[in-house]
C-alpha cells in the first residue's frame, strides 16, 4: 500500500511495525500482530504494553510523526473485543482498530486497484473497532470505481 515500515527487532518492546503514511500530512500507524489458538481478547498485559507504546510515540520530540492509529491484526476477535478496545482508544488517546489477518489478506489478494497506505488508513479510522472483511474489501472496490472511471474519461478524451 505504499508504507514506509520499520519493524521492530526482536527482543524489544515498542511494537511490531512502525508505518509512516502520507506525505502532505505524514503520521504513523503502530501495527501490533497477535497469534493465538483462541478469539483474541486483549489480555490486559497487551493493552498496557500498546499503552506504553503509543505514550512513548506521542511523547517523543525526535519522532516527527503524529501517531494516527493502533491496528492490531490477529485472528478472529473474541466477544469482548470491541469493548476492550473501546478502553484502550481512550487510555492510549488514539484511535484503535482489530483486523484479522483472514480479512487483511483478502483486501491484499484483490487486483492492485491504486488503494493507497492514506485510502487504508481512512477507511480504517472510519470502521467499526473490529473492521470486517466487507469493509476491507470495500475499499478496493471504491478504488476500482474510481480507475474505471478514470479510463472512461481518458478514452473519451483520448
Amino acid at each position: 500500500f505504499g508504507f514506509l515500515t520499520i519493524p521492530s527487532p526482536l527482543g524489544t518492546r515498542r511494537g511490531d511495525i512502525v508505518c509512516i503514511v502520507g506525505k502532505d500530512r505524514p503520521a504513523a500507524v503502530l501495527v501490533e500482530a497477535k497469534t493465538s489458538a483462541r478469539p483474541y481478547k486483549l489480555p490486559m498485559k497487551d493493552e498496557r504494553a500498546l499503552v506504553d507504546y503509543a505514550q512513548r510515540l506521542r511523547s517523543s520530540s525526535s519522532f516527527l510523526f503524529p501517531l494516527r492509529l493502533i491496528l492490531i491484526v490477529g485472528q478472529e476477535p473474541g466477544k469482548t473485543l470491541a469493548e476492550r478496545l473501546k478502553g484502550l482508544e481512550t487510555d492510549a488517546g488514539v484511535s484503535v482498530r482489530y483486523c484479522s489477518a483472514g480479512a487483511l489478506y483478502q483486501l491484499l489478494a484483490r487486483p492492485p486497484t491504486g488503494v493507497t497506505a492514506e485510502d487504508l488508513v481512512e477507511a480504517l479510522l472510519g470502521a467499526d473497532r473490529i473492521v470486517s472483511k466487507d469493509h476491507l474489501i470495500s475499499i478496493s472496490s471504491k478504488s476500482e470505481e474510481d480507475l474505471a472511471a478514470w479510463r472512461q474519461l481518458i478514452n473519451k478524451i483520448l
